[in-house]
């Protein structure tokens, strides 16, 4: 059975990327706090696709640049400012190439795997417990079907969903409307509108053929 990725998706691994998250496990397992020692001088990274135009404003300081390439997105120290950025992207650099990946761990608030490892190794897995004997089990969890709501694209309903955060964003959250704008009389509709009923009709068949 091979090791899982499970919350280390994000991350570039170094060398072969099954054998190198099998050994990080094994030092959470085993080795706990002193498991981020071990990989304390690893960069943590992710590899990044400039895709799509509309990223480009991130990419401006670099210089130029082609499109359709790879970056690295360097992964930074978390700050207790929450405005403050959480990764930087650079040129890339592959994880094979030893003295690359040197500087960047010089780089200011680099992050490295024995920071990621820490994280891990402090958090609580509230999934899971431990019997007597230190085997790990997984929790019971009782919910009732009443008590389950659904939220966005969940919901099994448009109107059965809703809106999060409304005092946060000031009342400038996007509402659901009917999936129909056009629902009931022509007379009903162009007066809800403020536009001709003519106009209601061809908006209508628009609709329909869209």
């Amino acid at each position: 059975m091979g090791a899982s990725d499970h919350g280390l998706g994000g991350f570039e691994a170094q060398g072969e990327r099954e054998e190198f998250v099998a050994g990080v496990w094994e030092a959470i397992l085993t080795d706990k706090e002193g498991a981020a020692d071990l990989y304390a001088g690893i960069s943590a990274t992710a590899q990044f696709s400039l895709s799509s135009p509309a990223l480009l404003p991130r990419v401006r300081k670099i210089g130029p640049i082609q499109p359709f390439t790879f970056l690295t997105a360097r992964f930074l120290e978390p700050s207790p400012d929450p405005t403050e950025d959480r990764s930087e992207l650079v040129a890339f650099v592959p994880t094979s190439d030893e003295g690359a990946r040197a500087k960047l761990m010089r780089l200011p608030r680099q992050r490295s795997w024995g920071s990621v490892l820490e994280a891990f190794v402090r958090h609580r897995d509230r999934k899971c417990g431990f019997d007597g004997e230190g085997h790990m089990a997984r929790r019971r969890v009782l919910v009732r079907k009443s008590k389950i709501v659904g939220l966005g694209k969940e919901a099994n309903r448009v109107e059965a969903g809703r809106v999060l955060g409304l005092a946060a964003v000031g009342g400038r959250a996007k509402h659901y409307v009917d999936p129909d704008p056009f629902k009931g009389s022509a007379t009903e509709v162009a007066k809800r509108l403020g536009v001709s009923r003519r106009t209601v009709f061809n908006m209508r068949r628009c609709w329909e053929m869209a």
